[in-house]
């Protein structure tokens, strides 16, 4: 009947995306002088890339937020002659 409706909405219940799934990283290769791997993400979730030359201590290497249910990322500073170990965490 094409006739304006107007509600009000007196309360509602946030629904979390629920616990956050690890992520697991694939496919590391070398490509164009940069060394690249993917990993598996959940949809509009952040994620904090880090990466260390001793799995001591650590330091953080970008931030991701994911748009696909596999991400890529790429380290363009990794021609070094030390070893370069890498991790993703999941954010809250």
């Amino acid at each position: 009947d094409n006739q304006e409706v107007e509600f009000v909405i007196k309360g509602f219940d946030f629904v979390p995306l629920g616990p956050a799934r690890p992520a697991h990283l694939t496919q590391p290769r070398w490509q164009n002088g940069q060394f690249l791997f993917d990993f598996t993400s959940q949809f509009d979730r952040r994620y904090q890339v880090q990466l260390s030359t001793n799995l001591s201590s650590w330091q953080i290497a970008g931030m991701v937020l994911a748009t696909n249910s596999v991400m890529t990322f790429a380290e363009t500073d990794a021609m070094t002659t030390s070893p370069r170990f890498y991790r993703v965490i999941t954010l809250p």
